[in-house]
């Protein structure tokens, strides 16, 4: 027994039949600290008040749409403005690689917070070409 606590605790050390009061002083030492940053962690989950994660949320929306081809189109988010929950943004679509504003086009969507990502709640009326005139 003496050789197994030497290795631990050196030749003048703590005897075996004291490891337990060791182990339990080094629990009751640590344990609360480990305990606090597992529950701040715990309560940290991905930051989704971006420009990024709300086109994730619209681009996710759209690709349920049957009418609409991403593929051929270049989608970027004029302006978002956060609340509690939801988040306002002005998308502006148009023809891929295309750098001629008055094909591209505005609409503007309110989306809210869901398992932890932007979905789209609804659109908001009055959308119109990012020109100002008709396509």
């Amino acid at each position: 027994m003496k050789g197994v606590t030497s290795i631990f605790y050196g030749e003048n050390n703590a005897s075996f039949r004291d490891l337990p009061a060791i182990f339990y002083n080094r629990l009751v030492k640590y344990w609360p600290s480990v305990a606090v940053c597992a529950l701040l962690l715990s309560g940290c989950g991905p930051d989704i008040q971006n420009k990024e994660a709300v086109r994730e949320g619209i681009l996710d929306h759209l690709r349920t749409r049957t009418d609409i081809d991403l593929s051929h189109m270049d989608v970027d988010i004029s302006s978002v403005s956060f609340r509690e929950g939801e988040a306002d943004a002005t998308v502006a679509f148009k023809p891929k690689g295309s750098s001629d504003p008055a094909g591209s086009m505005s609409i503007g969507y309110t989306l809210e917070k869901k398992n932890g990502k932007w979905a789209v709640k609804g659109r908001k009326t009055g959308a119109a070409p990012a020109t100002g005139a008709h396509p």
